[in-house]
């Protein structure tokens, strides 16, 4: 049960970090889509945008079920 209780918690604060991380780095990606519209950052902003697609919240849900083995 304890070790059932620290998951959670862990979880809990993976979730947060990451959406604190996404939060913060949102503005320099769309920063960077202005200053790139010449091409210049193209080759960057294509990796970047995969961290920035918008999934719809099923597949999003889908993605956080963790799965049995």
């Amino acid at each position: 049960m304890a070790l059932a209780q620290l998951h959670g918690r862990l979880e809990d604060t993976f979730l947060a970090t990451g959406s604190d991380i996404y939060s913060q780095t949102l503005p320099v990606y769309q920063a960077a889509k202005l200053a790139g519209k010449n091409g210049a950052l193209e080759q960057h902003l294509d990796g970047l945008s995969l961290r920035f697609v918008r999934r719809s919240t099923s597949a999003t849900a889908a993605a956080n079920t963790p799965s049995v083995h």
